[in-house]
């Protein structure tokens, strides 16, 4: 939620939530967010690894 709220404050200063912001979200949580993100949220191992 953290990630969510500051991809929207970036984008208009809060005012809404888009999908974008969903994206970026999950997509820093997930792939940029490194090994331990991808431990925490059951990624595949060899992400996890990576």
């Amino acid at each position: 939620m953290r990630r969510l709220a500051q991809a929207s404050l970036a984008r208009d200063g809060g005012n809404s939530v888009i999908s974008a912001d969903i994206d970026e979200a999950l997509d820093d949580m997930l792939f940029s967010g490194g090994r331990l993100n991808a431990r925490l949220l059951g990624g595949a191992q060899a992400m996890a690894e990576g």
